[in-house]
């Protein structure tokens, strides 16, 4: 009879470490990506994230998995207020999606590899369109397009480049803005603007190549703080534009 009541008391427990871990919120199943990773509920196969589940970490994505990572459709939410609903394959954005921007731009087309590519269309807060085709995340024009007036050569720390032509002026200059969560920003610290032509013009309120000559050459370096305003690192690209113009490039960092 003791035996018994033992036996008893063995499997009450192990109930009940059961119940406290997932009242605690501890993961059963590994979620690889680490921005999502401190909880999960949903499917699980052979300890990972797999099938239909919810993770959440500093970011949350809810969708499907595959082996811990987020894979088929989903919804993946960044902790600065951007939302991307669409597919993923290995983690990244690949496949047909869309992307709202936490200032109210939405982008909404094709997908590789986490950048836009392929057709789309984007549609600004401020109600500007612009239709057409991407390729690895640079707007290259119209659907018929294969080569864009401008490149960008290399990248840093930097999360989204936007290079876009400004039809409704009769300028020639490269105008530069920096945005990060939704706010505008014309001057970083430690900012360093080099050009192969024109007049370099930084101020508290304007920040520009102006009077450039195409085929142009530029490189933008600045620091920036981490997301938790707690450290800083260096960011910086390098861009080519090679059709004289008026220009505007946004950098998201």
């Amino acid at each position: 009879m003791r035996k018994s009541f033992v036996f008893i008391s063995i499997i009450a427990l192990n109930i009940l470490f059961v119940f406290n871990s997932f009242a605690q919120g501890e993961i059963t199943c590994k979620v690889l990506k680490s921005e999502i990773a401190k909880s999960y509920t949903g499917e699980c196969k052979k300890g990972y994230a797999h099938g239909k589940g919810i993770a959440k970490g500093i970011d949350e994505y809810d969708g499907y998995f595959k082996k811990g990572i987020p894979h088929g459709l989903g919804k993946y939410t960044w902790h600065n207020g951007d939302v991307y609903e669409g597919n993923f394959k290995n983690g990244l954005q690949s496949g047909y999606g869309k992307y709202t921007w936490a200032n109210g731009d939405v982008y909404e087309g094709a997908w590789l590899l986490g950048v836009k590519n392929g057709n789309g269309k984007i549609v600004t807060s401020k109600g500007i369109t612009q239709t057409g085709k991407w390729y690895k995340d640079i707007y290259t024009g119209d659907a018929q397009a294969t080569e864009a007036p401008y490149k960008i050569l290399s990248k840093r720390n930097v999360r989204t480049i936007r290079i876009s032509e400004k039809t409704n002026s009769a300028t020639n200059n490269i105008e530069i803005v920096f945005k990060r969560e939704g706010r505008t920003y014309h001057e970083m610290e430690n900012l360093s603007l080099i050009g192969s032509s024109g007049t370099i013009i930084n101020s508290s309120s304007y920040t520009a190549y102006e009077s450039f000559i195409a085929p142009f050459k530029g490189k933008i370096m600045f620091t920036a703080p981490d997301d938790f305003y707690r450290s800083t690192y260096q960011c910086e690209f390098t861009f080519e534009i090679t059709k004289q113009g008026s220009w505007l490039i946004e950098i998201v960092f």
